[in-house]
């Protein structure tokens, strides 16, 4: 009693187990060095690593508008404030970062993202850009650089003035430097 049987139907046990073993293994290792990420803020941010900070003690705030509060449409919202994605390990094949993100916006925010070495020591060359108006719900999707002897990074959303900036479905995914390439090659010459 309270032992699991592992069934392996006409596979060879030998070859059932060290697969499952490698599996369990390559999982794990992905889980701990994730050179991904993607939030659509169904459950609580915090407890998956990101954090927010409020710039002013009057009227700012950070907050999770998450389904356990009532949110139909689960989402980041900040007054006054930023909000920080966990820390992002760097594809050694990557020479940059897709960044893709739903926004509204009742003024002008800020979506920025800042690269740290080995050592954690922040690194020159943060990146940035602006989040705009928006009443609707709108999508962006910007590609980053990295910066030399950059390990890992972080990607901020700031709400600039008094608006309320809403953030939802963040995807942070490394681009090959073959289609990074054609990606600066495309959105130069439709300027």
């Amino acid at each position: 009693m309270g032992q699991s049987k592992l069934v392996t139907g006409n596979i060879p046990m030998r070859f059932s187990q060290g697969f499952f073993i490698l599996l369990a293994a390559a999982f794990a290792g992905g889980c701990a060095t994730s050179s991904r990420l993607s939030s659509d803020f169904s459950g609580n941010p915090v407890s998956a690593g990101w954090k927010s900070e409020t710039f002013s003690e009057k009227g700012a705030e950070c907050r999770w508008a998450g389904s356990e509060n009532g949110a139909v449409d689960p989402h980041l919202l900040s007054r006054q404030g930023q909000w920080t994605s966990p820390q992002i390990a760097l594809a050694s094949s990557a020479s940059g970062y897709r960044i893709s993100f739903r926004f509204k916006a009742t003024e002008p925010g800020k979506w920025s993202c800042t690269f740290f070495n080995e050592d954690g020591e922040k690194l020159p060359g943060a990146q940035s850009g602006t989040i705009q108006r928006s009443t609707l719900w709108s999508k962006e999707t910007v590609t980053v650089d990295i910066p030399e002897d950059a390990t890992h990074m972080r990607v901020m959303f700031s709400s600039l003035e008094d608006g309320i900036v809403s953030i939802d479905d963040v995807s942070v995914h490394p681009v090959k430097r073959r289609k990074h390439r054609e990606s600066i090659a495309q959105s130069t010459s439709h300027m």
